[in-house]
Order: C-alpha cells, then structure tokens, then sequence
C-alpha cells in the first residue's frame, strides 16, 4: 500500500448509503423530473431527451434524488459504466438500473469517477455480476467493492492529470467529427447533393458501369478461387469491412454480392473473392479506379434501394452493371480523388492520434491510481491551493502542460 494511502469499500467512502433508483418510472410525463437510466450515461449533456416521471412517483425514491457532481453507476448492461451528474440535472432521479455514489468530503468526485473507470475496479464488478442471459450486479456487491483513495490534495492532482488527457481525447473526437463532416461536404460538392447518381449536372456525361468496366464475382470456396493460399480471400463483408484500405499493386473496387451489407473498399492487391462478391475493374483509359471508389461510396444508399430479397437483400449484377457513372475529365477524376484521398489521410491521422491518446490515458491512470507514480506535496507550501504545490519531473506530466512533483 503506497504511504498514506487506503483501500476503503465504496459505501465507506460515501456519504449517504448506495441505492437503486425508481422501479417503475411510469409513463412520461411532460414537464415532470428527469431521470437517468443506463443508457443514458453515455451523455448526460442534453436534459431534453431523458424520460420524466411524476412528481409522486419521484418524492417515493427522494433518496436517488441526484445533485450536481454525484456519480451515477450503471448496474446492468454495461455494468460500472459511470458518469458524473451535470449541473442541468441537480434534482433529477434515476431508474432501477442505475446506482447513486455521494461521495464525502474526504473524496475528490472526479477522482472517484476515474478509479470507478480503473481496469481494477471494472474488472472487480465483473466478477461480482451475477445472471446467466442477463448480467446485473446487485446494491449489496457494489457496496463491497474497494477503491484505493490518496490523500485528498494527491486525489485532486491525479484527477486534474487525467482529465488533461480526457481534453485532448474529446477535442480530438470533435475534430474527427468535423473532418468526416468535411468529407462528406467535399463529396456532395463533387457529385451533388442527391442520394441517386441519376439526377444530371449540366454538362456532365453519365455512362452505365458495366460499359467502362468489368464486373466478375469471384469463386464459391476459398480452394477454388486460392489453391496455394498465398492471397487475402474476402468471402464476408466482415472482411472488408475491417481490411486495410491499400495492398499491393491492382486496383479494384470491391463491394459485397448476394446477402452481404453493402460496403465499398478500394483495394491495391491481390486476393480471392467469394462468388457473392462482385470485383470491379474499371478501363484504366477512361475511369480512375480510386474516382469510381468515391463514387460508389456516396451513392450507398442507391445501392441498398436497389437491393432485392425478402429475408435476405441481395444486390442484382444487372443492377449493378447498369448503374449510372458521372464521367468527367480522366484528370478531373484523379484530381477529385486526390482531394478525398487527402480528406481520408486527415481522419486516418485524427484516429491515430485518438487511438495513442486513449493508451497513454489507461497507462497513467494504471501508474497515478495504484500509487506506483506518486504525486506528492512541496512542504514548503502551506496555504493556497493544494494544486500549485506540484512541479514536473516527468515526461509525460510535463505533456500534460501540468506543474506537479512527481516521485
């Protein structure tokens, strides 16, 4: 146990005693009081789409009434997910679903939310949910479950820490947002507004796909269509879906044939199709192969109201063939698919950033939430904010932008 630390059941460090919200909310009622289920913690920033119970109904659970900085647990579902009450909701309640912690004065709530979120703790109400079909952990086990908890100014510097890097995450995931939205705006300049490719821009040659290119379906088994083994093989949409985007030295558009979801992916490579999956190879000397994956991409929807089938929707190779292709300039092609390819390498670089973003995040919050990187006190500050007694010794604190001691 680090020096000055405790390991304290989350009752004890609550405090008034966990409950369960309301069990039967009723029928929504216009104007009523707000509650929170599991499904909402996600995000708890609008008040307007939360359901609303009576004020009967909510006087009866007045224990679950939440204030602004309490935590909520998700108890069901995905259990220990968890989020911190917002001021828009001081006075709302919660459903049977859900937990409220209330913390005391000897606990930081943002500290308790990021140890609550700790792979230790989860892990924890993992093994204490119980159900075969349908996992629940019950109030009793939740209150059992322990969280180490520093010294409050300590709790206040780790929580300051991490939620630096939860700024950098959510201003990252804004800017992933805004790039797709850009994206999608550049593609709609290039091909229109409409969500068919059969409305015409003046000026503008539309020919049939299976005029300027070939459109074959590959083999019914993976021996077949790949004896040696030696190539990819995308027999599901599964396989595009979750495949690199460029291999290799060929350049196809591949979208998924009878029973699959319709996803396009522009490929460079060699592999094997199933027979259910349709390869495009357009004419070198009149379509660029990466124009006609962005094409394709944003006419989806076309795709999927041509799709025939009751139980399972295929889509037709007439169909296909006779789909209508906008044919500009073989330079305006590539230049419009430089442009998207450009657009798609900037929200490549946002994921990466994202994805490195989270790890640093879990591996500081293994590091600072088991004391095995301390942040420490300056003795020589006695008044003021705990918060101004931190200096950086530390690469990734001084990433952070933060001043802290780190021992």
């Amino acid at each position: 146990m680090p020096e000055g630390w405790k390991r304290v059941r989350l009752q004890d460090a609550c405090d008034k005693k966990i409950c369960y919200g309301i069990v039967q909310a009723g029928p929504h009622i216009p104007g009523g009081v707000p509650y929170i289920k599991c499904s909402d913690l996600n995000d708890l920033s609008s008040v307007d789409r939360l359901g609303r119970t009576s004020n009967l109904i909510h006087e009866k659970y007045i224990r679950t009434s939440v204030v602004s900085g309490d935590l909520v647990l998700s108890l069901r579902g995905n259990i220990g997910d968890v989020a911190i009450v917002p001021d828009a909701l001081n006075g709302a309640n919660l459903t049977r679903g859900t937990a409220l912690l209330s913390f005391g004065d000897d606990v930081d709530n943002l500290y308790a939310y990021y140890a609550i979120e700790s792979d230790e703790v989860k892990n924890k109400m993992s093994v204490k949910s119980q159900g075969s079909t349908f996992k629940e952990i019950s109030i009793k086990s939740l209150r059992l479950i322990k969280i180490l908890l520093p010294p409050l100014a300590e709790q206040k510097k780790i929580a300051e820490i991490l939620s630096t890097w939860d700024d950098a995450i959510q201003t990252t995931e804004k800017l992933i947002e805004c790039s797709r939205l850009q994206k999608k705006a550049l593609m709609q300049h290039f091909f229109g507004l409409s969500t068919t490719p059969s409305s015409k821009l003046s000026g503008t040659i539309f020919v049939k796909l299976g005029t300027i290119a070939n459109i074959s379906t590959g083999k019914s088994n993976r021996a077949d269509c790949n004896p040696n083994g030696l190539y990819m093989f995308f027999d599901r949409s599964e396989d595009l879906m979750f495949s690199d985007d460029y291999l290799y030295d060929s350049e196809v558009v591949i979208v998924p044939g009878e029973g699959q979801d319709f996803s396009p992916k522009y490929f460079c490579g060699k592999f094997g199709l199933h027979q259910r999956t349709y390869a495009v190879m357009p004419s070198s000397d009149v379509i660029f192969g990466k124009y006609l994956y962005y094409y394709i991409l944003k006419f989806k929807n076309y795709f999927l109201s041509k799709a025939v089938g009751s139980t399972v929707k295929s889509l037709r190779l007439p169909m296909f063939k006779n789909m209508p292709i906008m044919l500009p300039s073989l330079d305006e092609q590539k230049a419009i698919a430089e442009v998207l390819n450009d657009a798609d390498r900037e929200i490549e670089l946002y994921e990466q950033k994202l994805e490195a973003l989270k790890l640093e995040k879990k591996a500081l919050m293994q590091q600072l939430l088991t004391g095995k990187r301390r942040v420490i006190v300056d003795e020589s500050v006695s008044e003021g904010d705990p918060s101004d007694s931190y200096k950086v010794k530390d690469e990734e604190a001084a990433q952070a932008q933060l001043t802290l001691s780190l021992d």
